[in-house]
């Protein structure tokens, strides 16, 4: 904790002469605070400000350094080619599942609640209304903890089971727009009103850099069950792909004509969906990518979240006008659609646990359970 400590106060110093470099100290910063907490390595900083002592290993510790000092170390990054629009979310802004049958939506007034994945029943509210407005949420550690990054660029983690605030984290001032994980919660990706993608390790706490190569804001994230890859959205209309270890840009996909507000990997990690504002739906390879595979929706109203069904042979696409509609991955057949709610369907998530069910959040608050199979609405 203590060259955590020094790392802040030093991108603090940066700030004056350096504002784009010190930015990215100051989001590795909040993310090695953040993985503390999470993996229970015994250093956080608390709610109140108070930080506990660490014990690191002097290897994890140069790992941390090195980190900080490659997203330091960084130039500023270009102008913006475009005006980015505003965020624009209400209702239910985010959502997350766990394997476990959990299931985390942050609302826009600031709340975040937990609903039982298999009732649809509540069970706590970890946040009341009147804090923040929300960006992402995510699951780590199986479902033991909960992360939800706000616009404020506040984090805050919570334990599932006991509803208890573990910590609240302090980044940068330009406001986060998405995070994401892989399936075991080990690799975590946070994206904000900047060109650049924060990556670091949910469970050992060490640092993996920055990815770099957005020509825009990062509008949408997405990591790979395995870890492997991390795809992203930007306000340009591209979609990017990263190789975690390497930190390299693999591709930079271009098919869309608008902000990608939707990227989501299948749970193969073999293909990539990117759901657009001009409403294209467009599937990838996302290790060969020239072209699309498949362009499921050329336009229509403009998509605002995408997610494949659990088992991978569906496609699902939530649109600004509260519709929803299914393809078949093989054969790009439509295969159902619904119309819950005439509100903006934000956030598209598959049970992992193992159900078919598919849970939708719709900008009036509402959450509801398909099942893409029968076409049931729970």
């Amino acid at each position: 904790m203590r060259s955590i400590a020094i790392a802040i106060r030093r991108s603090r110093i940066r700030a004056s002469t350096r504002a784009p470099a010190a930015l990215a100290a100051a989001w590795v910063a909040m993310a090695a605070l953040a993985a503390l907490a999470l993996a229970g390595c015994g250093g956080a900083t608390t709610d109140d400000g108070a930080s506990a002592s660490a014990q690191g290993t002097p290897a994890a510790d140069a790992a941390q350094d090195a980190a900080r000092a490659q997203a330091t170390a960084l130039r500023p990054a270009p102008a913006s080619s475009r005006r980015v629009s505003a965020w624009r979310r209400e209702g239910a802004v985010a959502m997350a599942v766990s394997a476990d049958g959990l299931v985390a939506v942050a609302d826009q007034d600031g709340s975040l609640r937990l609903l039982d994945a298999r009732s649809g029943a509540p069970l706590r509210e970890l946040a009341a209304r009147g804090a923040q407005e929300p960006a992402g949420v995510t699951f780590l550690h199986a479902g033991a903890r909960v992360a939800v990054v706000r616009r404020d660029s506040t984090a805050q983690l919570w334990d599932t089971a006991s509803g208890a605030l573990l910590a609240t984290l302090r980044g940068p001032e330009h406001p986060p727009r998405a995070i994401a994980a892989s399936a075991d919660g080990a690799v975590v990706a946070v994206s904000g009103e900047d060109p650049r993608v924060l990556l670091w390790d949910g469970n050992t706490g060490r640092l993996q850099g920055v990815l770099a190569g957005s020509d825009d804001f990062v509008d949408s994230l997405s990591v790979s069950a395995d870890g492997r890859l991390v795809a992203a959205g930007n306000a340009h209309a591209r979609v990017m792909v990263w190789d975690v270890r390497s930190r390299r840009l693999l591709a930079t996909l271009r098919g869309h004509a608008d902000e990608v507000p939707a990227v989501a990997f299948s749970p193969s990690g073999r293909l990539l969906a990117s759901a657009g504002r001009d409403g294209r739906l467009l599937l990838w390879n996302p290790l060969a990518p020239s072209s699309p595979l498949r362009t499921l929706v050329a336009g229509g109203p403009a998509l605002r979240s995408a997610g494949f069904s659990a088992d991978g042979g569906l496609l699902l696409a939530g649109a600004e006008d509260g519709s929803v509609t299914a393809w078949d991955v093989a054969t790009g057949q439509q295969v159902r659609a619904w119309q819950v709610e005439h509100s903006a369907v934000n956030a598209l998530v598959a049970d992992p646990g193992g159900r078919s069910a598919v849970f939708i959040a719709h900008a009036n608050r509402r959450v509801a359970s398909l099942d893409p199979a029968t076409g049931a609405v729970r």
